[in-house]
């Protein structure tokens, strides 16, 4: 497990994070699309946030907080 703590970060460098893929792709004898390697993280999240609310009953949770869906659908994930 030392490996995988030393090299925590390591991909949150944009320039190594293409340069890696190009490497590989290069090897592999194929050609990236112009924005692989980019991190849209805000849109991962979203994605998450939206498998997380289709995996669970989000009435029943609303019901045991006293939160309603008119926080989610005006974008407040409280």
């Amino acid at each position: 497990y030392i490996f995988g703590t030393y090299i925590h970060g390591l991909f949150h460098n944009g320039g190594l994070r293409r340069a890696m893929l190009q490497a590989l792709a290069h090897r592999k004898g194929v050609t990236l699309p112009p924005d692989a390697g980019e991190l849209g993280i805000d849109q991962e999240f979203d994605k998450l946030a939206d498998w997380v609310r289709s995996s669970l009953d989000m009435d029943l949770i609303y019901q045991m907080t006293g939160l309603t869906r008119d926080l989610e659908a005006a974008g407040d994930p409280r």
